[in-house]
């Protein structure tokens, strides 16, 4: 089974340790019980800078009130998807 990813905080479990991270895009295969991810972007949540994720969530939603911006709701999704995920440090 191999299926395309969007963008959400993923939970990790290896080992008994449980960690949260912001992952935006890829690729999540499993194949006879073992489960591999190839994410695009994936940003464990304790490496998060809070202060630079709410910045980029200001600038973005700042840019979706110009209907010229380009890019911008995929922008504050991205920046909504690492706020979550550093919220669960």
């Amino acid at each position: 089974y191999v299926t395309s990813l969007g963008m959400g905080r993923a939970v990790v479990v290896a080992d008994g340790v449980r960690r949260t991270a912001a992952c935006i895009g890829g690729m999540l295969s499993v194949v006879k019980g073992t489960v591999t991810l190839v994410p695009t972007t994936f940003e464990w949540a304790e490496k998060i800078d809070v202060a630079r994720a709410e910045a980029a969530y200001k600038r973005a939603d700042e840019m979706l009130k110009n209907p010229n911006a380009s890019e911008t709701e995929a922008k504050l999704r991205r920046a909504l998807v690492r706020k979550s995920a550093a919220s669960l440090k």
